[in-house]
Parts: structure tokens; C-alpha cells; sequence
């Protein structure tokens, strides 16, 4: 019994701890967004404890342009955690773990400023494509 209980132990020792085990989707971005109707890109106007307040900067009809949206900002672990900033502009799906939901830069946004919003997907994709050197 003694040996079974050493034996078990070390095998427990041995495996390693998977803080996250994010599901492989082969699809594109493009074909993710598609799937999220709500998707917008919105600046971040106020940061509470456990919400924010996004203004809506272009999305494809829901939500409306220029509408701010308070949205609850929970605690996920460490996996997929986002940490959002005033004046911060996001692609933003949900707060959740592996959602599409990023923060843009400037050159994210483009000279359209992220008004199109399937164009600035087609240039985060293309951007995902390209190598890094």
C-alpha cells in the first residue's frame, strides 16, 4: 500500500499543471468574426472594479455607433486575462477567455480608423499572417 501510495504521488509530481489549454481553431479571424454578430470596436471611456464603460466607436449594427456600453469585467485567471486602460480603442468580442476581444494600435485601426469594421478584421488577419522578423 505504501509503494502504491509513493507511486501515485510521483505521478502527480510528474504532470505537469496546465494553467490553460486553449481549444485549436484552425478557422481564420474572418470566419470567427463572422460567427459574432456584437463585435465592435470601441474606446474605452471608464474602468470600475468589475466593469467597464466602452463607447462604440463601429460595429456592424448592434451596438449602435456612439453608444457607451458598461459591460461587467470579471476575474478569469491568469488565462486570456485583459487589462483595460481609459482611451484605450478595442476589437471587442466579450472579456472571456479566447475571445476575439484585442487591443488595436494605431496602425490596427488604419487610415479609416477602424470605421470598416470587416476591413480592420481583414487587416488584423493579414497582420496574423505575417511573419515576424
Amino acid at each position: 500500500m505504501r509503494i502504491l501510495a509513493i507511486c501515485l504521488t510521483l505521478l502527480v509530481l510528474a504532470t505537469p499543471a496546465l494553467a490553460c489549454s486553449p481549444v485549436y481553431d484552425p478557422r481564420t479571424l474572418v470566419e470567427k468574426a463572422a460567427g459574432r454578430p456584437e463585435l465592435f470596436v470601441g474606446k474605452v471611456v471608464e474602468v470600475g472594479a468589475d466593469f467597464i464603460v466602452m463607447q462604440v466607436l463601429s460595429s456592424r449594427g448592434t451596438p449602435t455607433i456612439g453608444e457607451n456600453l458598461r459591460k461587467t469585467h470579471g476575474g478569469y485567471g491568469t488565462c486570456g486575462k485583459l487589462t483595460f486602460t481609459p482611451g484605450d480603442v478595442w476589437l471587442y468580442d466579450t472579456d472571456m477567455p479566447l475571445s476575439l476581444s484585442q487591443k488595436l494600435t494605431p496602425e490596427d485601426l488604419g487610415a479609416d480608423h477602424g470605421s470598416n469594421i470587416d476591413a480592420l478584421i481583414a487587416r488584423l488577419q493579414a497582420k496574423a499572417n505575417t511573419p515576424v522578423e
